[in-house]
């Protein structure tokens, strides 16, 4: 579709994709929402698991910026790309984790390396009022800071820090504790931008790189010289012919969600069979196997697989389920209802298992029905897993103590 509307557009338009939600940052991403939502005894061992099975199981298509540097070094007619952050000061999901591309149809330019200064933020760590002064005073046509910290995401990065370094045995509270003690780091993208209305320069910020931090690139031209070649460097050329595997720069929401709900099914069948010092401790899903030039299963590589450290932390775990209580039980038959899906453990993610905003609201309607309780229609927003909706109903339904 894509290639379509790049194809459709004519020399010297633009093709605009917006709200993109960036790979790169998905794990920082449920870092955040996981620590805060997380009750302060909770430790951290167990925190980690829930950050890496809900970036696991994340329901959205999750982008990173490379991809579009890879199509347009394939793509004839795509002469430019732009990976823009999100404009605000909204502290929200939406300016934090999601960015805009831009891609310029047209002809490629000749490669080349990018015009006017360049300075390393780590090398020049530079404010924007700092900049500022830089730039009216020694007038460059161009400059461009590279790898800028995000303040937008300095908590989120601090969180994650932490949760590397704690042991395992100490409690998410201590985290939050200590988290909030840290300074923010960096500096808003909506700062450089700003500088535009003071200076006489347009201000561009660029995440085309990237970086698992958040860090961007801001990129200064003076107005007068704005119709010059960019200071970006230009979409590489000469890979038309290579063979194209956009996978590993995108996740895979589908694949994910039914791993998600067969590898149950199959671990139960297991431990109905298999006693347990034989039991599997996890499961690698794999899209194919590995073939030999034979066209058989190339054990070598599956046992190289199974060795890896990367593979086995992102492995799911061969651990069966607590029998669910009553409450849960009742919340996991309406989620079947509505989503068709199998058997539900305690810490399924409503939204992880294809659940949306609509079908929250006959969620809450036919809890309300069937308990008679009064349920927030936020509370399976707030309250994303089996285990907590099930729980934050159980505090509905406990009688109020009566007032001697």
């Amino acid at each position: 579709m894509l290639r379509q509307a790049v194809a459709a557009v004519p020399d010297g338009g633009h093709v605009f994709l917006g709200d993109l939600r960036s790979l790169p940052l998905l794990d920082l991403f449920h870092t955040s929402v996981q620590a805060h939502r997380a009750p302060a005894n909770m430790r951290i061992a167990e925190l980690r698991s829930k950050i890496r099975r809900q970036s696991d199981l994340d329901p959205e298509l999750c982008i990173d910026p490379a991809l579009f540097e890879e199509l347009a070094a394939r793509w004839p007619r795509v002469a430019q790309v732009r990976v823009e952050p999100k404009r605000g000061r909204d502290d929200n999901e939406l300016t934090h984790y999601r960015y805009d591309v831009v891609l310029a149809v047209g002809p490629k330019a000749a490669a080349s390396e990018p015009s006017g200064t360049v300075l390393d933020w780590a090398a020049s760590p530079l404010a924007p009022d700092e900049l500022l002064r830089l730039v009216q005073r020694e007038r460059p046509e161009r400059l461009r800071l590279t790898g800028v910290p995000n303040a937008r995401l300095s908590a989120a990065l601090s969180l994650r820090d932490l949760i590397e370094q704690r042991a395992p045995s100490s409690s998410v509270g201590e985290l939050r504790a200590r988290a909030g003690a840290l300074a923010s780091r960096g500096h808003a993208p909506e700062d450089w931008w700003e500088l535009a209305e003071q200076c006489a320069y347009e201000v561009e910020l660029s995440w085309r790189d990237g970086r698992a931090d958040g860090a961007y690139d801001v990129i200064l031209t003076r107005r007068d010289a704005a119709a010059e070649p960019s200071a970006l460097p230009a979409v590489a050329t000469g890979r038309e012919a290579e063979v194209f595997d956009g996978r590993r720069h995108t996740n895979d929401p589908h694949w994910r969600r039914a791993c998600a709900m067969i590898i149950p099914e199959i671990d139960a069948h297991v431990r109905r069979w298999l006693p347990e010092p034989v039991l599997p401790t996890h499961y690698v899903p794999l899209s194919e196997l590995p073939l030999t030039s034979n066209g058989k299963a190339d054990r070598t590589q599956l046992r190289r697989l199974a060795a890896d450290p990367a593979v086995v932390e992102r492995a799911v775990r061969g651990v069966a389920a607590r029998e669910l209580t009553g409450t849960e039980q009742i919340v996991a038959d309406i989620w079947r209802e509505l989503l068709d899906c199998g058997d539900v453990t305690p810490d399924d993610d409503f939204f992880g298992l294809g659940g949306h905003s609509l079908l929250t609201l006959q969620v809450v309607f036919r809890l309300r029905k069937r308990l008679n309780v009064a349920l927030p229609a936020r509370a399976p927003f707030n309250h994303r897993t089996l285990a907590e909706l099930a729980a934050c109903v159980d505090t509905l339904r406990e009688p109020t103590p009566r007032r001697s």
